[in-house]
C-alpha cells in the first residue's frame, strides 16, 4: 500500500490472503482515516472496480486495529523492547514489569527468551535461598538490531523482524 498509494483490492491479495480478510482490512483502514474509495459508476464487482488512495500513513508496520478504530497501544514485547534500550545499567524483571506495564510473569518469559538467544548479557544472576536476590540484565549493544521488538514464538523460538530472521539459541 505505502509503495502504491493508489492501489485496487486485488493489489492486497497474495498467497492464503481471503478475500473476506482484504476487505476487513479495508473497511478498518477507511473507518480510521487512512484510505480514501472511489467507485466507478456502473460497475458490477466492487472487488475490481472500487480504487483505494493511501491518505495517511501511519509508518512501515501494518495498523492494528481495535472497534475499526486505529489502535495506538504497543504490544507488551514492543513496550518491553524500547525499554531495554535506554537502560545500559540493566535492570531486573520487576523492574522491567513496572516501566512497561507489562506483567511481571509475561516479562519474565519476554526476558527468558531474549536471554537464551543472545540478546542479553546477564549482570547479575539470581539467587534464591533465605536472601534471594532477583538477576540483573542488560541488553547487547550488538543485539540492538532495530526498532522493531523481536517476537516470541510457540516452541521458544525468537523472529527478530529487523533482521527477518529467527534467532538461533547461544550457550553462555
Amino acid at each position: 500500500m505505502r509503495s502504491l498509494r493508489h492501489f485496487k483490492a486485488r493489489d492486497l491479495m497474495g498467497n492464503g490472503v481471503s478475500k473476506k480478510c482484504v476487505f476487513d482490512f479495508l473497511k478498518n483502514t477507511i473507518t480510521a482515516g487512512l484510505v480514501a474509495v472511489k467507485i466507478p459508476k456502473g460497475q458490477d464487482s466492487v472487488f475490481d472496480a472500487a480504487e483505494y488512495e493511501l491518505v495517511k500513513d501511519v509508518g512501515r508496520r501494518c495498523p492494528r486495529f481495535r472497534k475499526g478504530q486505529l489502535d495506538p497501544v504497543p504490544l507488551p514485547h514492543e513496550r518491553m523492547w524500547a525499554a531495554m534500550k535506554p537502560l545500559r545499567s540493566g535492570f531486573t524483571v520487576r523492574e522491567l514489569a513496572s516501566l512497561t506495564r507489562s506483567g511481571e510473569s509475561n516479562t519474565w518469559n519476554y526476558v527468558a527468551a531474549l536471554r537464551r538467544h543472545g540478546y542479553l548479557e546477564t549482570l547479575t544472576e539470581a539467587v534464591g535461598g533465605a536472601y534471594p536476590t532477583e538477576g540483573r540484565y542488560r541488553l547487547r549493544k550488538l543485539m540492538v538490531t532495530g526498532p522493531d521488538a523481536p517476537q516470541l514464538l510457540r516452541g521458544g523460538a525468537v523472529w527478530d523482524p529487523n533482521r527477518n530472521v529467527v534467532a538461533e539459541e547461544v550457550s553462555e
